[in-house]
């Protein structure tokens, strides 16, 4: 069984996308699709984290995640049965459980999609170790 948080905050530039992009959107690294489809399909919510701003940059990230089959996900926003909590709290940082970016201290500065599918995904135990 794996563990599933309600909510990823996922990075776009150095995360989904190459970095050094900007302001073009870019496509996709290896897997990353795949493994956004496979949250969501597990129940949770994904909010693409970025400095990108404006609402060109945004609906070209909108854009490209549909072209691509991702669908249900929000831009530099809180859900909206967190939206009251969270923006009382004057904090321009999004809630999540779990941020998913290159900057993290363990990615050093790479993000491989296949070990973060990995990592959300553990495969079954081997049922002849037990």
């Amino acid at each position: 069984m794996s563990y599933f948080p309600k909510t990823y905050a996922i990075d776009w530039d150095g995360t989904v996308v190459q970095d050094k992009q900007f302001p073009n959107i870019g496509e996709p690294k290896p897997n990353a699709i795949n493994v956004m489809k496979r949250i969501l399909a597990e129940g949770g919510r994904i909010i693409i984290w970025t400095c990108r701003g404006g609402e060109r940059q945004e609906q070209g990230i909108r854009a490209k995640l549909n072209e691509h089959g991702v669908y249900d996900f929000i831009v530099n926003d809180h859900f909206e049965d967190e939206k009251e909590y969270w923006t009382s709290q004057m904090s321009p940082k999004v809630f999540a459980d779990v941020y998913i970016d290159d900057r993290g201290i363990h990615t050093m500065g790479e993000i491989d999609w296949y070990e973060v599918e990995e990592i959300l995904f553990p495969k079954a135990l081997d049922n002849s170790k037990k």
